[in-house]
């Protein structure tokens, strides 16, 4: 299994992370997945020693302190990390893109897709183009 690969359930610890406006506490996630806060604390723990969350500061909760939580990678860096780490064949980006944006274009209009990826190659291309001076 990749250093990448979550569990399902660590996965929608991210998500919640990753949609919140600001840090939660363990209670806050408990409180939406409807785990108890132990059974929650080690997998919080193991996202820590992965790399994937830190604890960014106290929250005084009802008569104690909590950890708040906050992710180190938002999800397109996840998703990213997650594609790298299938040791693809090079020149075999080009086909991941395109399953994406067939995948994507069921919701989206292919023209809003491409003028997406359009910024992101001028983008790219002006960082080359000012490395080469």
């Amino acid at each position: 299994m990749s250093a990448f690969a979550l569990t399902k359930t660590q996965l929608k610890i991210m998500q919640i992370l990753w949609n919140a406006t600001e840090p939660l506490t363990i209670a806050d996630i408990s409180a939406i997945l409807k785990i108890s806060t132990t059974s929650l604390s080690n997998m919080v723990n193991k996202l820590i020693k992965k790399g994937f969350i830190e604890i960014s500061g106290v929250k005084r909760t009802d008569n104690h302190y909590s950890r708040t939580l906050k992710p180190l990678c938002t999800k397109e860096e996840y998703a990213a990390k997650m594609v790298s780490s299938l040791n693809m064949k090079k020149g075999s980006f080009s086909a991941v893109v395109s399953a994406l944006v067939d995948e994507y274009s069921l919701n989206d209009s292919y023209e809003e897709i491409i003028s997406e990826l359009e910024e992101v190659l001028a983008k790219y291309t002006k960082k080359e183009e000012i490395s080469e001076k």
